[in-house]
């Protein structure tokens, strides 16, 4: 059995974030040990209670130099000694590429009544990671860290080292999450992954992972969608068969089908119809609840109503009940959207500029 030490350093202020990184290890261990590998958290916690002649914190340096990864993660500000440990850690790799080093920046709104002297050594220990040409990962929920970080020990400990990718009604759940999590891995990521990838595997695999794993899934999605969906279509179109996968296991959540219709509008080719049929689903499912997401859905539905008016595309005012069906999804996106009207002069809202135009430009508020 390969014992693999991780030691995880972080500020007091990401203390669930820790918990759920430290379970998250506890579930990691039941699919990896039977592939004959463990991995042991090294955590402040384990330290508590130790006697040492050199001081609590020498001991914990020294355990930071015998860990085979070094896990840190900082938000606002740095822990008291957490400079220091990351100073130990990039220490002890150059001298002998050991432990390898993870730094993950939680990406989280900040309140501004909140910020105090701390933040000035957060910008220093990020400027001090840009120096030494060591680049830290954001994440934005515990969910993402810890795919994050599993994604890294399959690629260093296993991935392609004999994990069979088939499912049958034998395999472990772990399996199929892990089987799930590196497939869409896999084709949200890699260059060729459009012939490398089964979709028949990669379907099934989403289907039949957990419903925590697919959360997972849907935020990896959802992260390629938004990034992408204005400069890089063909890659921003990956989310689709995932997304369209998580509707057929769970076609319940709101946001499954407000992404999928996102993504069929921002297509190379837009699917119009199928944008509005997966909004208009999205819209009934949540109701007037998410004010977040709901002026979004009310705004996308209203540029597909525009598209698919044969009126406008022959540039002629659009017919009554078809127009004052757009006007309340602009009116209630106006009601929800701070920003709206800057987003209605962007550019690629050009169409519905011009319908207003063609529709005696017509109030929306």
């Amino acid at each position: 059995m390969q014992n693999i030490k991780i030691f995880l350093a972080s500020s007091e202020e990401l203390r669930e974030d820790r918990i759920a990184f430290e379970l998250m290890i506890g579930q990691l261990n039941q699919d990896w040990v039977p592939r004959g590998k463990f991995f042991h958290l090294v955590i402040w916690e384990n330290f508590l209670d130790a006697m040492s002649k050199d001081g609590l914190q020498q001991e914990y340096n020294k355990a930071i130099r015998d860990c085979d990864i070094f896990v840190m993660l900082f938000f606002t500000k740095l822990g008291r000694y957490t400079a220091e440990e990351f100073d130990i850690a990039y220490r002890a790799f150059v001298e002998g590429s050991k432990p390898l080093i993870y730094t993950y920046f939680k990406d989280d709104l900040i309140l501004t009544g909140d910020i105090d002297q701390s933040i000035v050594s957060l910008l220093e220990f990020k400027a001090k990671l840009n120096s030494l040409k060591h680049y830290y990962t954001r994440y934005r929920s515990t969910e993402e860290l810890k795919w994050l970080f599993s994604r890294q020990l399959d690629k260093l400990y296993g991935q392609a080292q004999g994990l069979s990718l088939e499912i049958t009604d034998a395999t472990p759940q772990s399996q199929i999450d892990t089987i799930a999590i590196s497939l869409v891995n896999r084709y949200l990521s890699d260059v060729d992954a459009r012939t490398t990838v089964d979709m028949v595997k990669l379907r099934s695999a989403v289907t039949r992972a957990s419903e925590l794993t697919r959360h997972t899934i849907f935020l990896l999605a959802r992260d390629v969608r938004s990034s992408n969906w204005e400069h890089n279509k063909p890659f921003m179109e990956r989310s689709i068969p995932i997304l369209e996968a998580l509707i057929e296991v769970d076609p319940h959540k709101h946001y499954y089908f407000g992404q999928l219709g996102y993504a069929y509008k921002d297509s190379v080719k837009p699917d119009w119809q199928a944008a509005r049929d997966q909004l208009d689903r999205a819209i009934t499912l949540l109701g007037e609840d998410d004010l977040e997401s709901w002026p979004f859905y009310r705004f996308n539905r209203a540029v597909c109503l525009i598209k698919l008016d044969a009126n406008f595309a022959d540039n002629k005012p659009t017919a009554p009940a078809l127009r004052k069906a757009i006007l309340q999804d602009l009116r209630n996106a106006r009601r929800g959207l701070g920003n709206f009207d800057e987003i209605l002069e962007h550019p690629y809202n050009v169409d519905v500029r011009r319908w207003r135009q063609l529709n005696g430009s017509p109030r929306i508020d």
